[in-house]
C-alpha cells in the first residue's frame, strides 16, 4: 500500500521517526498532558493498596492485567476498590480518555485507552497520561504509544536497579511527532 506524499518534509529529530511532513511538530508527551495536576502520573506506592482491599464493585482498579501490547484495555481481570480508598490514592485517578500504560519489568509499554464513564484508579505498575484535547486526541496517542518505535524508545530510556522501570519525568520528556490536530 502506498500513502501520497507530502510536499516537503523534515528530519523530526525523533530517532525512530527519521523524516516527516514539514508541517508536523515535535512535542515532548509532557507538553501533551492536560493542564491538570497529575496530568502524568503513576500509580500509589504498593504498600497504599493491597489485593485485600479489592471488591467485587466500586471503583475499577487498573492494572498491568487490564493492559495489552496492541492498546486493547482488557476487562476480564478487572477489580475495583472502594470510593474511601479510592479518595486516599486520588492522585492516581484515571478517567475516560486517559491512556494508562505499564511501567515496570516485561510489561513497560502494554497500554490501553481507559474508555470508561466512572473515574477509576491505576495500580502501582503503571502510569497514566491524561492528553490535552487541544494538542492530540486520546485515540491517537494510544496509537503512537502502542507503535514498534515508540515501544523501542520507552524500554531504551527506563532502566532500574533490580528491574526496569519507566519513571514519571523521563516518560514526559519522550519526544513525539504530531500532525495537526485537525
Amino acid at each position: 500500500m502506498s500513502f501520497p506524499r507530502y510536499p516537503k518534509y523534515k528530519e523530526s529529530g525523533v530517532e525512530w521517526l527519521g523524516e516527516v511532513p514539514e508541517h508536523w511538530e515535535v512535542q515532548r508527551l509532557k507538553h501533551m498532558a492536560a493542564r491538570i495536576p497529575y496530568a502524568i502520573v503513576d500509580g500509589p506506592f504498593g504498600t497504599q493498596l493491597k489485593a485485600d482491599d479489592y471488591r467485587p464493585s466500586g471503583v475499577p482498579l487498573v492494572r498491568i492485567s487490564n493492559l495489552s501490547f496492541t492498546g486493547k484495555f482488557l476487562e476480564d481481570d478487572l477489580v475495583f476498590i472502594e470510593d474511601s480508598k479510592a479518595e486516599d490514592v486520588s492522585r492516581s485517578t484515571v478517567r475516560r480518555g486517559d491512556v494508562v500504560i505499564g511501567k515496570t519489568g516485561a510489561t513497560i509499554g502494554k497500554s490501553a485507552l481507559f474508555d470508561y464513564s466512572v473515574k477509576g484508579v491505576i495500580a502501582s505498575s503503571c502510569l497514566k497520561i491524561s492528553p490535552d484535547p487541544d494538542a492530540v486526541s486520546s485515540a491517537f496517542l494510544g496509537r503512537i504509544i502502542e507503535s514498534d518505535g515508540f515501544q523501542k524508545t520507552l524500554l531504551n530510556e527506563s532502566g532500574g536497579s533490580t528491574r526496569d522501570t519507566i519513571n514519571i519525568t523521563p516518560f514526559g520528556n519522550l519526544a513525539v511527532v504530531l500532525p495537526p490536530l485537525a
